[in-house]
């Protein structure tokens, strides 16, 4: 859709006030606009209505783009739970850390987002990208909250305890009391767990931590997270690895990935192979 720059900012006050009326068309309606809506969302940032709120965040996730980082910084701290989580997310898939990392207020914000129990396991993760101090504070206190909270990294992700992401996260740090029990604890975690740590292997940096996941590839379990249709990705946890550690290392295996089908003991077994030459000895 292509709306007239003078016509725009009341096009999305329209589509905004019909989301009040419980009216979501017009405002899906804004996602084809072709034009920069960002600077006309900023202020209903502040609005009284959640549903307005949760739409606008939504938009400027879809726009993204640096003018979008300081909007999703802001809405880190929105009383709504669910805000909270869709700006986390929306950080954690749509940015590189890299350039993230070079925003000191993100980090204030999202060491706050923890500390207030953000849903989003993405909060957690990203902190990880602001070493100091408070980060360091922030991730040992949920790491060790009690009773902790359940968190989620993507929407059709199940849930998992707080303090996992917290651990992943502090690992990254370089805490090593905190590599050591993830590392423990890999061979009695659930499958949302496993799935989890699969899910965040861009964040595991320790070979050690890698390998002690490369277990995981002979774990025949049922896969628990679902597709955005409610159908199943995959039907087991060995399935799950062979996409995590292709895609995170790179490998070039003789087949096609597939997120449904299961793949053979030959096909996993080569990707155990190839991850085994990519770690250091």
């Amino acid at each position: 859709m292509t709306v007239q720059s003078t016509d725009l900012a009341t096009h999305v006050k329209q589509a905004l006030d019909a989301v009040r009326a419980g009216d979501l068309g017009p405002v899906s309606d804004l996602q084809s606009v072709t034009e920069d809506l960002t600077p006309l969302l900023a202020p209903y940032l502040r609005d009284r209505n959640e549903d307005v709120r949760r739409e606008v965040v939504l938009l400027i996730a879809m726009e993204g783009g640096p003018a979008a980082l300081p909007l999703l910084t802001r809405a880190l701290a929105d009383p709504n739970p669910e805000i909270q989580e869709r700006a986390a997310l929306a950080l954690y898939e749509q940015y590189e850390p890299s350039q993230l990392a070079t925003e000191p207020a993100l980090g204030e914000a999202l060491a706050a987002s923890v500390t207030a129990e953000n849903p989003s396991a993405a909060a957690a993760l990203l902190l990880a990208y602001f070493p100091g101090p408070e980060a360091e504070q922030t991730l040992r206190a949920e790491r060790d909250r009690t009773p902790p909270s359940a968190v989620k990294l993507f929407s059709w992700s199940a849930p998992v305890n707080s303090a996992l992401p917290a651990r992943v996260a502090l690992t990254r740090l370089g805490d090593a009391v905190s590599q050591r029990s993830l590392i423990q604890a890999i061979p009695q975690s659930t499958p949302a767990e496993v799935e989890f740590l699969l899910a965040a292997l861009r964040e595991i940096q320790s070979p050690a931590l890698v390998r002690a996941l490369a277990v995981t590839l002979d774990d025949p379990r049922k896969a628990v997270n679902i597709s955005h249709s409610g159908a199943r990705l995959l039907q087991r946890l060995c399935d799950v690895a062979v996409n995590a550690f292709v895609h995170r290392f790179d490998l070039e295996v003789s087949f096609d990935l597939s997120p449904k089908l299961p793949y053979s003991p030959n096909q996993i077994d080569e990707v155990r192979r190839l991850l085994k030459s990519e770690l250091p000895k």
